[in-house]
């Protein structure tokens, strides 16, 4: 469990609407005072105690179920003191997973379930068919963007895009974030 953390504060840019989680050193006690940012306190400690267990349940679910930042979740173990490499890799696999298993949702044709449990409509998913049937599977390297990397990974599946190919882009972009928002807390650490 970690223990060098106080709690998790919600960073919301009043100019671009981004979210982002970071921890507040509990031997220290500060406050995190950033210009243009609303602090608001949310209770995301239990995925934090579990360390990597955390991360990759916290990326699983903020790749389905949730809109959850994974990257605030990542970049909060960081500060505690978890491995960064680590952090990367579990982050990667968890949200990988998540899309994988939108994708499937999406593949098996029931959007009853998709609905119920991701809450995207069929009419959005069917609005993608020209876009997956001129990129194909080349969208699977954007499906970790916000709000719509969900609907994509449902899409993909549901208009029956080669598995292998998916999974590998899906994959790909998934790391590509991670790594880079890693790299961005190393910098930020290293500095301050």
């Amino acid at each position: 469990m970690i223990e060098n953390y106080q709690r998790l504060v919600l960073l919301k840019t009043s100019v671009q609407k981004t979210i982002f989680l970071f921890a507040i050193d509990k031997e220290k006690n500060q406050q995190l005072t950033i210009n243009n940012l609303q602090l608001i306190i949310i209770p995301l400690d239990w995925l934090i105690q579990y360390g990597y267990l955390g991360l990759f349940l916290g990326s699983f679910i903020a790749a389905t179920l949730v809109p959850l930042s994974s990257e605030g979740i990542m970049i909060a173990l960081i500060y505690a003191g978890l491995d960064i490499k680590i952090c990367i890799v579990v982050a990667t696999l968890g949200n990988w997973l998540g899309s994988l298993s939108s994708f499937w949702l999406g593949y098996v044709g029931r959007m009853d379930l998709v609905e119920k449990w991701l809450k995207i409509k069929e009419e959005k998913v069917q609005k993608w068919q020209p876009k997956v049937e001129k990129y194909s599977t080349w969208m699977a390297l954007l499906s970790w963007l916000p709000f719509i990397g969900d609907v994509m990974a449902v899409a993909l599946g549901f208009f029956r895009c080669h598995f292998g190919k998916m999974a590998f882009f899906i994959f790909i972009g998934k790391l590509i974030r991670y790594i880079f928002w890693g790299y961005i807390t190393f910098v930020l650490l290293k500095h301050f």
